[in-house]
């Protein structure tokens, strides 16, 4: 993976932007991890369920990157928990989901909320690009 259409603040001097991962597909969960990792990002995987909420406040990313559709606690019920609490309200959201529709439906307004959409599959590039730009507002 190339660092060469990423900023230079992201890849030299200053301290690494921390982003957090909370995927349950292991092997995609991996692939973002090892992206955000050789492009010079702090990334924390989070626990799934209800404990993601505490790793994430704990960690205070810059970026959050949440799966929707997971087992016990889904990523739309996980970002009404982290817009409730003062600590993580204002930290922007990826939502990674192979069920954009399922977004739109249960959270129409997901944008206005501080969330992008980025339907799987998707574009490394992409993503990385997303997390610098929501980081570094």
């Amino acid at each position: 993976m190339s660092n060469r259409s990423l900023p230079a603040s992201v890849t030299t001097g200053s301290l690494p932007m921390r982003v957090a991962v909370v995927e349950d597909d292991v092997a995609l969960r991996g692939l973002v991890t090892t992206v955000l990792d050789e492009a010079n990002f702090h990334v924390e995987v989070c626990p799934l369920g209800w404990q993601a909420h505490l790793c994430i406040r704990n960690y205070l990313p810059k970026v959050v990157i949440l799966d929707v559709q997971m087992p016990t606690v889904d990523g739309i019920a996980l970002f009404y928990l982290l817009r409730a609490d003062s600590m993580t309200a204002s930290i922007p959201v990826i939502f990674l989901t192979a069920n954009p529709g399922k977004v739109h439906h249960e959270l129409p307004n997901y944008q206005d909320m501080g969330a992008v959409l980025l339907p799987k599959p998707f574009n490394l590039q992409e993503l990385l690009d997303l997390v610098w730009t929501l980081g570094a507002t």
